[in-house]
């Protein structure tokens, strides 16, 4: 875990993102599980993911367990080529597991990546409870690929990937 944070202060990205990514990393977000570990009382329907609607929401449910997320990332992998699978449970660890690839370039594109996807998740999470939203998957995925493209070109970061959105 402590390479994994290391590695993600090292990313050029806006601090919001970084300090997201760090709450994930350390199972820190204001999901429901952890809102009731803080004693913050929910009625018992608050507890269920508002995404798919099926089990109690936990970081780990919610960005790689529900339905929701699972689609988003399995079109995530093929916006990014992966010609071998990789779970869920892969991404949702992905700082661990990851931080030490050998290529730079790569390894700070697919983080941001990684970040935008699970960020978009929550933005969507968000949107659903207090905004009385409902998640679209189409428009979760477009904006996933353009906020990496954006984080990307930002003009702080420069790589030849992901360079076909």
């Amino acid at each position: 875990m402590k390479v994994a944070l290391s590695q993600l202060w090292k990313i050029r990205i806006l601090t919001n993102i970084l300090m997201f990514g760090w709450r994930f990393i350390l199972n820190r977000l204001p999901t429901k599980d952890n809102l009731l570990e803080r004693d913050i009382e929910l009625a018992e329907i608050d507890e269920v993911c508002v995404l798919c609607g099926n089990y109690s929401e936990t970081r780990n449910h919610l960005f790689t367990d529900c339905i929701f997320s699972l689609r988003i990332w399995k079109a995530i992998y093929a916006w990014l080529g992966y010609s071998k699978q990789i779970s869920a449970n892969d991404f949702v660890d992905f700082p661990n597991r990851f931080s030490k690839m050998n290529n730079k370039a790569v390894r700070e594109v697919v983080y941001i990546v990684w970040l935008a996807a699970s960020w978009t998740i929550w933005l969507s999470r968000n949107a659903v409870i207090f905004e009385d939203k409902s998640a679209n998957l189409e428009d979760c995925i477009t904006s996933i690929k353009f906020t990496s493209w954006n984080w990307i070109n930002s003009g702080r970061f420069s790589s030849p990937y992901c360079r076909s959105y």
